[in-house]
């Protein structure tokens, strides 16, 4: 009966080689996720149309004003900060 013996050199190299490829694949993934996400974020911080920066305002105002939202059922908006403060003085000071 013939026994068979792994050579243990070409099994080391293999195994060289395959953890170096794939320590080159993982940087070239993370560099190129990495470049895509500062182009992602340049687009959404420095080239926001003025459609999105008035929308912000009106949404910011809505928060932070006071307007009627129904008059026949008599429901108003106040702001967020006024509400919590309400909440809080109704639950007597409790968190």
């Amino acid at each position: 009966m013939e026994s068979y013996e792994p050579r243990s050199g070409l099994v080391a190299v293999v195994g060289v080689v395959s953890a170096v490829l794939l320590v080159a694949v993982i940087v070239f993934l993370q560099a190129l996720y990495y470049r895509a996400a500062a182009k992602e974020d340049l687009t959404k911080a420095v080239m926001v149309p003025s459609e999105a920066k008035a929308l912000h305002a009106e949404q910011l105002g809505q928060l932070e004003g006071y307007r009627v939202v129904d008059p026949q059922k008599g429901i108003v908006a106040i702001p967020v900060s006024r509400a919590m403060e309400l909440v809080v003085a109704e639950q007597g000071g409790r968190p």
